[in-house]
């Protein structure tokens, strides 16, 4: 039997193609999941999901998860500032939240 390195090339490419596709429709499904869940949130919820987000990113952009004490000291005001508008829930609601999941 005579090795045929052009047809076995060729497979392995589409595999990959296949592959790509895959994930691809990973990535959609989960994109699709995470709009589902934002769109359920209430507006502090959606606010407190950015912060999230921001600060997260935030960290991965430095390089680790450490933050300089400015910045510290900026999520603390802006936590403060939530919790005097009353945009938090108490430690009953979360319960109760976290024991429907």
């Amino acid at each position: 039997m005579k090795y045929n390195r052009k047809k076995t090339s060729i497979q392995i490419a589409t595999k990959k193609v296949n592959l790509t596709t895959i994930e691809n429709s990973m990535a959609s499904v989960l994109d699709q999941t995470l709009e589902g869940y934002i769109l359920q949130l209430n507006e502090v919820k959606k606010r407190s999901v950015l912060i999230l987000l921001k600060t997260f990113l935030a960290g991965t952009e430095k390089g680790g998860d450490h933050i300089s004490l400015e910045q510290y000291n900026k999520e603390i005001d802006a936590a403060l500032a939530e919790a005097e508008a009353d945009n938090y829930i108490t430690q009953e609601e979360m319960e109760k939240q976290a024991a429907s999941c």
